[in-house]
């Protein structure tokens, strides 16, 4: 069985024996090698650059079996999820050493070499389809049809504005025309380097078979004062906290959780790639006028930068350098002053102790329900079911997802910048994690207690400009509240997007085998 030597070796603990093994006699670190990097653990480079390539249509069966080949082929260039820990494991040895020495530290993280993974599309997956490996094809509905059916279109209240032709996605993924099959994915932290590598991953693809390179997209880390541990998004606010762990610190052990995000039969993991741009002045303007709406308070009055910075905080669940409002009522952590090891001190900020409920607050909480970490993240015990949402005591949620996103900036065609996040998260089921957490909690007003509101960031009314009456603290201590009805509608704009699936690199590899070498044990 899968998992024999860990059940052997007593490394199961927190992994229980899955009914169908997809490979034969691994232990944690060989199902480590087998799994893409990026999704247990992040790879924490600077740069990255998304290909997105188009099969073909009405394929011959040489051109399938072209791609097949070439897919097996590249395989062998893809970073492995054991890699990446290898690299995290080095990296807190390093750390250790030189603990309050960032210089060393910076040196150390961009010494790290290129990184590659390989995501199919629904579409991509039927192209490609092998019937020695149907067992191992992913059978997710909602991937399958991808994210631009109309089914899933108005489930999540998807909608991109704007032409095709000056919209990529509109023209090759929300169209009929070229839809993506396959997104190449290579992060470092040489940006030139990278942008070599890209150039020559785009011409081998279009020499080796019939597959079309449509366009990229391209992010880089939003590095807070230089510091590569205080990662913002285009808002400003800190990003890559609440990060949730699948592996023992020793690296020894993966977590019952991993389930969450890799399927137990397949070691692959679907990905949400979104893109999503952010509209800053639009965002700083908003909190500025509900400053004024709940405070009284206007620009360049005693008060007021205090008070916004704690409507911001309201907005997101916290501060800009992420002092949790659960925990305080100002932000905390000076970046440029205190050492790593400072910055590290708060590990509760996702913790809340939810008693009876007052005025759309937890009777303890100082968070309110619709602050973005506690809509997408909810800290109550209310269990979600794949047949929607069952409030359970004593259960967890398992519809969590591993966010993996990165910053991105951008010309466009009227020569105006525009900044946004390319969003990636993966999770083992879209229907039931993904697209449950964007229909019954970010879009849901009466998620997670009745009269909430939306999500202010990633929600988005079925009813366009609603005004939603949101309850918004006062006095922290006291909890006092003020209704303030408003919609948080522009600051947020989805230019693109897609459902793709990261299979494991056995799987990838063998779609270009013979049958012979199948059953010779290639795949183990």
């Amino acid at each position: 069985m899968a998992y024999e030597k860990a059940q052997e070796s007593g490394l199961n603990r927190n992994v229980r024996p899955i009914e169908k093994p997809y490979l034969e006699g691994l232990d944690t670190l060989d199902i480590l090698n087998q799994v893409q990097g990026n999704i247990f653990e992040s790879h924490k480079r600077e740069f990255v650059i998304c290909l997105f390539f188009h099969f073909g249509d009405n394929l011959s069966k040489d051109e399938k079996s072209n791609i097949q080949n070439t897919i097996s082929e590249f395989s062998q260039k893809i970073t492995s999820a054991k890699q990446i820990l290898s690299e995290r494991l080095d990296y807190g040895k390093e750390r250790k050493k030189k603990v309050f020495d960032l210089e060393h530290i910076d040196k150390f993280l961009k010494s790290k070499p290129n990184v590659y993974f390989l995501y199919l599309s629904g579409l991509g997956f039927k192209k490609t389809k092998n019937n020695r490996l149907i067992d191992k094809f992913p059978d997710d509905k909602t991937f399958l049809k991808g994210m631009s059916s109309s089914g899933n279109k108005t489930a999540v209240n998807d909608h991109i504005p704007g032409s095709k032709s000056k919209n990529p996605w509109l023209k090759y993924a929300w169209r009929r025309e070229k839809k993506v099959d396959m997104l190449i994915q290579l992060a470092g932290d040489d940006s030139s380097k990278l942008e070599e590598e890209a150039m020559k991953i785009t011409n081998y693809w279009g020499r080796k078979c019939s597959v079309k390179f449509l366009f990229a997209e391209r992010g880089r880390m939003i590095y807070h004062n230089g510091n590569r541990r205080d990662a913002r998004e285009p808002f400003g606010f800190r990003d890559g906290l609440s990060k949730i762990p699948f592996w023992e610190k020793n690296g020894k052990e993966l977590l019952e959780k991993s389930r969450e995000i890799v399927l137990d039969d397949h070691l692959g993991s679907y990905m949400v790639f979104r893109k999503l741009e952010q509209d800053v002045a639009r965002f700083e303007w908003m909190v500025e006028d509900l400053t004024y709406k709940i405070f009284g308070l206007k620009k360049y009055q005693k008060g007021f930068e205090e008070k916004k910075a704690f409507v911001e905080a309201q907005i997101f669940g916290r501060f800009r350098d992420g002092t949790p409002l659960e925990l305080y009522d100002h932000p905390i952590m000076d970046h440029q002053n205190q050492h790593i090891e400072s910055i590290l001190k708060i590990k509760n900020f996702n913790k809340y102790k939810p008693v009876e409920d007052r005025d759309g607050f937890d009777g303890d909480s100082r968070c309110p329900y619709f602050s973005h970490i506690r809509k997408t993240n909810p800290r109550s015990k209310a269990q979600i079911t794949q047949n929607g949402t069952e409030y359970k005591e004593g259960k967890k949620f398992n519809m969590r997802i591993a966010r993996r996103g990165i910053p991105y900036k951008e010309i466009n065609h009227k020569g105006e910048e525009k900044v946004g996040l390319l969003f990636m998260g993966y999770q083992a089921n879209v229907s039931t994690q993904f697209k449950e957490m964007k229909i019954k909690w970010s879009n849901d007003p009466d998620f997670e207690q009745e009269k909430t509101g939306y999500d202010p960031i990633i929600g988005r009314p079925f009813e366009e400009g609603e005004l939603y009456p949101y309850k918004w603290i006062l006095d922290w201590n006291t909890k006092e509240v003020k209704e303030v009805p408003y919609s948080f509608e522009g600051i947020i704009k989805l230019k693109g997007g897609e459902y793709f699936y990261a299979p494991s690199i056995p799987f990838l590899e063998g779609l270009g085998m013979r049958q012979n070498e199948v059953e010779e044990g290639r795949l183990s």
